[in-house]
């Protein structure tokens, strides 16, 4: 009886102590996916706008551009554009 106290008891911390690693991860790792996805929103919509320069009449390009502006919550360059 004492060995299944002992070994409940040890369970419970071993998952208590890996709950508490693993919570601490997600917040950061989502913070650095943010700050990616914001570097690369930004390269793209550079990308973009440099080839719009090219070709100001490409309907696909300036779409993508607009949908870019939009989904980075940027409304009034999606809208001038």
């Amino acid at each position: 009886m004492m060995n299944l106290r002992v070994l409940c008891t040890l369970l419970i911390l071993l998952t208590l102590s890996a709950c508490e690693d693993q919570t601490a991860k997600p917040a950061a790792r989502q913070q650095q996916d943010f700050a990616v996805n914001n570097v690369q929103t930004f390269q793209g919509i550079e990308q973009l706008k440099a080839k719009l320069l090219m070709n100001p009449t490409d309907f696909a390009t300036l779409s993508t551009l607009a949908d870019m502006y939009f989904e980075s919550s940027q409304f009034v360059e999606a809208f001038q554009t």
